[in-house]
């Protein structure tokens, strides 16, 4: 007798709790929600054997559409990927040669810097040896 009323069906009022709530009987709203499920989850049920076939029709067409809009998203996503790559590829090549022609124009500059230096210490020399020259 006790085995019965634990498999018997729990009504809806009873898993609902809100300001009608029995004592003891309503369960807590996360209790009810295992029993109770959400609309947006409900599985619509055939009621004969032609209804659920159109029923499998429908779903198998949907999970084809949305496998093909899946594949669709993957290949964009694959060639957004193979454009970002060759962008920083590109980029990488760029900064590289622009780094190359920073390097000669350093050295360049550096030889430059070095003829001044030079030409700085020498100019005070070749003064007073012009100095000398004219005494």
């Amino acid at each position: 007798m006790a085995m019965r009323s634990l498999f018997r069906r729990i009504p809806g009022s009873v898993l609902r709790s809100g300001s009608g709530m029995r004592s003891g009987n309503a369960l807590s709203p996360a209790a009810a929600s295992r029993f109770m499920g959400s609309g947006s989850q409900d599985i619509p049920i055939p009621k004969n054997i032609a209804e659920g076939e159109v029923l499998a029709a429908k779903t198998r067409e949907s999970r084809k559409v949305m496998r093909e809009a899946m594949k669709v998203l993957g290949e964009d996503f694959d060639i957004a990927m193979k454009k970002a790559n060759e962008e920083v590829l590109f980029t990488k090549e760029y900064v590289r040669r622009e780094g190359d022609k920073l390097a000669r124009s350093l050295e360049n500059l550096q030889k430059v810097g070095e003829a001044c230096v030079a030409a700085v210490i020498a100019s005070p020399l070749l003064m007073i040896t012009w100095i000398n020259c004219r005494a």
